[in-house]
């Protein structure tokens, strides 16, 4: 990946909020010493509203990011109760202005549609208070209630299902959405996200692109996909991001391991022939670098 020139970096969920200025900038630097990233990059960061203060914002910023996704999911406190986030409306709306002040131009909100008890109106509410702090994008998504989540064992089928909106209900929330933000000049790039004329996400564009399959592209942190080639300097590489992305932890003073998804979080180029010996070769090069640097490496 010596060579590769990365235009988007995005921090996703969990919380990358928790990081501070110094961690958020350590990873930044060793991802700058192991890829050549273009100047005018895309650097996302998704933030939790309950994380950060001004002083905490305008750290992110320092420290390179330039585009922030605020997990705002409903201006409603029942709903955001419901949800169990840990802000409320007031620390949104502090937390976006932060953002603008400390620098932040172009700024994503999440919400989410079809929660329990919601109907268009309900829901209208939200979205108007929202696109009305003019935003540059906007990510909308309809719950899913997953097996083997706290919401489904109180929504799930035969619970209390009844309580979601219906399909027709969801249908409405989704169509008077798209024509409301259409008026107020969003323009509908992906099924759940809309931006101003020239603030579509680089990041989304790529990762859902059909071509996007057709490129490696690194991931970095616990448990996610790993495109690598028979390379050891590539090996090296990518230990060394995690490494920075793991001494935050070691900060806090936890031991601080360095964790892959193997052989199932890690792809090859040759994904059907080549894909034992890649991943092989993988875990090899990483327990070698891993020796000489003194740190527990863990494949599960």
């Amino acid at each position: 990946y010596r060579n590769d020139q990365p235009d988007t970096l995005f921090f996703g969920g969990g919380t990358p909020s928790i990081l501070t200025e110094k961690q958020i900038r350590a990873v930044l630097e060793e991802i700058q010493n192991c890829f050549r990233v273009l100047p005018d990059a895309e650097i996302s960061l998704e933030l939790n509203p309950g994380t950060a203060d001004y002083e905490k914002i305008r750290g992110i910023r320092k420290a390179g990011v330039n585009r922030l996704s605020i997990g705002a999911q409903s201006l409603d406190s029942e709903e955001l109760k419901l949800l169990g986030r840990i802000h409320d409306k007031e620390e949104f709306l502090a937390c976006y202005q932060a953002a603008r002040e400390a620098g932040f131009e172009n700024i994503n909100i999440d919400l989410m549609s079809a929660l329990p008890g919601q109907t268009w109106s309900s829901f209208f509410v939200s979205l108007r208070e929202v696109v009305g702090l003019k935003p540059e994008h906007l990510s909308i998504y309809s719950l899913i209630i997953e097996e083997g989540t706290p919401f489904y064992d109180v929504y799930g089928p035969g619970k209390g299902e009844e309580l979601l909106p219906g399909e027709e209900e969801d249908r409405e929330i989704y169509h008077r959405t798209l024509t409301y933000l259409s008026r107020h000049g969003y323009e509908r790039y992906e099924l759940s996200n809309y931006a101003k004329p020239g603030f579509e996400c680089k990041h989304n564009l790529f990762s859902t692109s059909p071509v996007s399959s057709l490129f490696q592209y690194p991931n970095f942190g616990h448990d996610v996909p790993v495109w690598l080639e028979d390379d050891e300097n590539n090996s090296k590489q990518i230990l060394k991001i995690m490494i920075a992305i793991q001494d935050p932890l070691r900060e806090r003073g936890n031991a601080g391991n360095i964790l892959f998804s193997s052989p199932f979080g890690v792809h090859c180029k040759d994904y059907r022939d080549q894909r034992r010996e890649c991943v092989m070769k993988f875990i090899e090069s990483i327990w070698k670098i891993s020796k000489e640097r003194n740190i527990k490496v863990i494949f599960y």
